[in-house]
């Protein structure tokens, strides 16, 4: 994995590190880092020397990067804003400081180059073209992002350069999915054209298809995924019931957290299918199914109407559920904030402490009491 940087300029020109530059991170008591920069310059010429070869195999024009060793004994102040963790580190200078985080073989640094001067989002006409994109680049999975402007979402995917294929249409709307055969997992969140994108629930989403990958929602999915409630929400005819989904995103994917609940449309080449595995027909299926994969082995819930899930979810009472019917401890603000609850707890306690106080003064007088009498 890798992470980027952006540096004061003042602090690139002291040490004159130009873009473009492979930067190998070492200090006086590192005994290898020498032999390590001979190595990465001796990778960097070997690419030089066999550069059209290169460009064939990726399908793409590669500028060769400069390399340059920097002693942080010497150069103190520019490490620490890298803050690498060991010597030797590399970082490559391409418009931002990317980090070189996996373990050091030739062909894998040349593979992370290549990405590094790829583009953090690419321009596509239509959909195909990205799919034949993917498989040139033998990726697994592309993302398709469709928004009014891109330049607020370069930053976002920054973290993801090299790793992911990014796809960008202009479009009046946000949506974002990602695609690995014909399975889809689309982003739940929808904004406005004046709204910017929550950046976290981004790298939530694209971390939960880049690691487990895409696959059609079964039993067998949510047991490797190792998950504590795992939940999903499917729309068979979305064209025709698109208001319904709208309202089931908005009562139900307020935030995609921790990848329990999952949200997929089915098409129509693909339903018969998908609820085969359900015990579904498709010529009966309803508008909407929850799959609930620990109720009984799995147990589905065909529902008619959007609201019926906001009644399933508040009916359900188990260890995994809270006191006030909000889906517990891993999908939070599903239908209420748990901290409701728990503001109602802490007002509770309060109100007993008073009692309990008022209570102990009333004894207190009436001891007082007695003993006059007594005396």
């Amino acid at each position: 994995f890798f992470v980027y940087f952006s540096l004061p300029m003042f602090l690139l020109l002291s040490l004159q590190i130009e873009d473009n530059t492979i930067v190998v991170l070492g200090g006086k008591n590192c005994s290898n880092c020498e032999e390590f920069f001979q190595n990465i310059s001796n990778n960097l010429m070997e690419m030089e020397n066999h550069k059209v070869d290169y460009e064939a195999q990726y399908q793409q024009v590669i500028a060769i990067p400069k390399v340059q060793y920097v002693d942080c004994d010497e150069q103190q102040e520019f490490c620490s804003k890298l803050s690498p963790s060991k010597y030797p580190s590399i970082y490559y200078l391409h418009d931002f400081f990317y980090h070189f985080s996996l373990n050091y073989q030739e062909d894998v640094f040349q593979k992370w180059v290549v990405g590094m001067q790829r583009p953090v989002i690419f321009l596509t006409k239509d959909e195909l073209e990205l799919e034949n994109f993917r498989d040139q680049l033998k990726f697994s999975t592309y993302y398709l992002l469709k928004s009014p402007e891109i330049d607020d979402f370069e930053r976002v995917f920054s973290e993801f350069k090299g790793k992911i294929l990014v796809g960008w249409q202009q479009s009046e709307k946000f949506s974002l999915k990602a695609v690995r055969d014909e399975n889809e997992i689309r982003f739940p969140r929808h904004f406005e054209s004046d709204k910017l994108i929550i950046e976290k629930d981004i790298r939530a989403f694209v971390l939960k298809t880049k690691n487990h990958e895409i696959q059609l929602l079964n039993k067998k999915a949510f047991d490797e995924l190792h998950l504590e409630r795992p939940m999903a929400i499917i729309e068979l005819v979305p064209e025709k019931h698109h208001h319904l989904l709208q309202h089931v995103r908005k009562l139900i994917s307020k935030k995609l957290c921790n990848f329990n609940l999952f949200y997929q449309d089915v098409s129509d080449k693909r339903s018969v299918e998908f609820t085969a595995q359900f015990g579904v027909s498709a010529e009966t299926a309803p508008n909407l199914i929850i799959v609930d994969f620990q109720a009984q082995r799995h147990e589905v819930f065909q529902l008619e109407h959007a609201h019926q899930v906001h009644e399933y979810m508040k009916a359900v009472q188990d260890k995994w559920f809270e006191h006030d019917g909000t889906v517990a401890k891993r999908v939070e603000q599903v239908i209420n904030l748990s901290i409701k609850y728990k503001f109602a707890l802490v007002a509770t306690a309060a109100l007993l402490m008073l009692l309990l106080l008022c209570r102990g003064r009333k004894t207190v007088r009436r001891n007082d009491d007695v003993q006059k009498k007594v005396e």
